[in-house]
């Protein structure tokens, strides 16, 4: 583990809960000195009985009871300190993992994998790194006891002094073993990833239904044996080799220990040393092997908290140099000339691009239809809109002025969106719309209104509390709804705020049948047409469906290369065979005339 590291968990500590750890360091100082001188007190029993001094006897039995009840009491009392002081420094690293995740202004980071692994070993290791501090301190407490070992060994012999150097060699062969385990279960990863990803699987009550039909759920869990049982055998082989050097690093501890006894021993019997002092060595032996199983437990936890706090700390790292509040140009309150993609091109990693040099003018207040084939990149250049993917190359401009320099949250707020792949929030029925503008959270009118502008919303009605009734499958007296219901409440959300400059609909008929999304393509045309006139508001319905070309203002048919036709939609009838082949299939499949309007 690198000495940097221990530190900054000695520091996430010290944030997180100060008192707590002031608390332990002085109770763990304090026990460390009881636990460590109290047999000197057995020796004062022993050599006083023999000599027949009462008051020997007497001073010893006190300075043992004193010693060993404050060691004890001070070993419960850290006990409850140290998992209290775990207690606030996880609390603290949720709310900062959590912080992290919802505030990383690129999405294409958090889709990352390298991004996804490390806060994934975070999330997973948040306990083990919340217990941290603790084992530091833990470790601090065993060093201080081996000193005090040390020092009572050294007042019957002072080369016994030297007898605590003897865990050095297996200790030091535990963070060996500790660190080769840590290294083998990272290398195994993946095989555990599927292994949880096949259990999960076989017990998903979502898939349970597929499953039973397809007579899958055997195969899964044989699956799953079989990667579990891999991983299993390659981390013994890993660990073998450590775990016996580990062994015979602590066969060569107690026989170092054992021959300081010995030595005492023969002392004893030369009258070099008296029976008090033997059995006073015998006690310490003792103390000295639990002290050192306790260092080698905490340095061996501390190489796993080690790894998973250079994960967190990496994650902490993503956000240095982002635009300081304050610096960027403010977003317009209405557009006046349009948007405009320069030569946007947009590629997901080593992968060919999804977008490639996509050039074109958006005129103010349009009602902008983007279709293409499956896999056209219709939701990528969403999401590019919205500012959560940044361009590989090219910019998008709002009446001149690069997106990508306005403020993140600026330019979300300006902003209204409808994904395909929307949340479903374990909020209220009337929550999960006022999401969609934070200060209407809780305006039940507001909700309510933007529910019936996308239907009749009888069904919300019916809710026990209507819109103030808790939605999804974990809040108490929570209802799930259906498919339908949810996406109502999504195009809901899109649809709160009154005057967005961009508003982008992504699939707005998924999921739906040519009635429901007729009605709800209505919507979204006669609100275009009005935000239009109100703020210049341009509307982005993305859609596979072609038939809804012929109420748009321009189409943009993005095309399986990642290049892009823009254009009315009589114009890309006879511009683009493709686009012409793919428009007549669905015009005569849902009866729509290339006329009709």
């Amino acid at each position: 583990m690198r000495r940097a590291v221990w530190p900054r968990v000695l520091a996430l500590g010290f944030r997180a809960a100060p008192r707590h750890m002031v608390a332990a360091l002085v109770v763990w100082i304090v026990g460390a000195f009881a636990m460590s001188a109290y047999a000197v007190g057995f020796q004062q029993i022993v050599d006083g009985y023999l000599e027949h001094d009462d008051a020997e006897v007497m001073r010893g039995a006190v300075l043992t009871a004193v010693l060993f009840s404050v060691g004890w009491t001070v070993t419960v009392l850290a006990a409850n300190i140290g998992f209290g002081l775990s207690d606030h420094v996880a609390l603290r690293l949720l709310e900062q993992v959590a912080h992290a995740a919802a505030t990383e202004p690129r999405l294409r980071r958090l889709e990352g994998a390298e991004y996804r692994r490390r806060l994934g070993a975070v999330r997973d290791g948040r306990v083990l790194l919340a217990a941290g501090p603790r084992h530091l301190l833990a470790l601090f407490q065993a060093v201080l006891r081996a000193l005090g070992i040390a020092l009572v060994l050294g007042l019957v012999y002072p080369p016994l002094a030297a007898l605590p150097l003897a865990a050095v060699l297996p200790v030091a062969l535990e963070r060996v073993a500790a660190r080769a385990r840590t290294a083998a279960e990272r290398d195994l990863a993946a095989d555990r990833t599927t292994a949880t990803a096949l259990l999960d699987l076989a017990a998903s009550p979502t898939a349970a239904a597929e499953l039973r039909v397809h007579g899958l759920g055997a195969e899964l869990l044989r699956r799953h044996r079989a990667v579990a049982d891999r991983g299993v055998a390659a981390l013994r082989r890993r660990t073998a080799r450590p775990t016996v050097l580990r062994s015979a690093g602590w066969a060569v501890y107690a026989a170092v220990f054992t021959a300081g006894l010995g030595l005492v021993v023969v002392r004893a019997a030369d009258h070099q040393a008296s029976v008090g002092q033997l059995l006073m060595v015998a006690a310490v032996v003792r103390r000295s092997q639990l002290v050192s199983g306790q260092a080698a437990a905490a340095l061996g936890r501390l190489v796993s908290v080690g790894d998973v706090m250079r994960d967190y700390l990496w994650l902490r790292g993503r956000f240095a140099g982002e635009r300081a509040p304050g610096t960027a140009p403010p977003v317009p309150s209405r557009i006046v000339h349009g948007l405009d993609l320069d030569g946007v091109g947009f590629a997901y990693d080593d992968g060919p691009p999804a977008l490639d040099g996509v050039t074109l003018h958006v005129p103010a207040g349009s009602l902008v239809v983007l279709i293409g084939e499956n896999g056209a990149g219709k939701s990528t250049l969403v999401k590019l809109l919205t500012g959560v993917y940044a361009p590989t190359r090219g910019r998008i401009l709002l009446d001149g002025a690069d997106i990508a320099g306005f403020a993140r949250d600026d330019w979300h707020a300006a902003i209204a969106v409808t994904f395909q792949d929307f949340v479903r929030y374990e909020l209220t029925a009337g929550q999960n719309i006022g999401v969609g503008d934070l200060p209407r959270l809780d305006d039940a009118p507001a909700a309510w209104d933007a529910l019936r502008s996308c239907g009749d919303g009888a069904w919300a009605r019916g809710l026990p509390d209507g819109l103030d009734t808790p939605v999804g499958r974990t809040l108490p007296g929570a209802v799930d709804l259906s498919g339908g219901q949810w996406q109502q409440l999504a195009i809901a959300r899109g649809r709160l705020r009154d005057r967005p400059l961009l508003h982008l609909v992504d699939e707005p008929g998924a999921g739906l049948d040519p009635a429901a999304e007729e009605a709800v393509v209505g919507h979204y045309v006669r609100d275009a047409r009005r935000r239009a006139a109100a703020t210049g508001t341009i509307t982005v319905l993305v859609t596979h469906r072609m038939t809804t070309a012929v109420r748009a203002d321009l189409v943009v048919f993005l095309d399986a290369a990642g290049g892009a036709l823009a254009g009315a939609h009589a114009d890309l009838l006879a511009a683009s065979p493709r686009y012409a082949e793919l428009f007549t299939a669905q015009a005569a499949a849902y009866h729509v005339g290339e006329g009709t309007r």
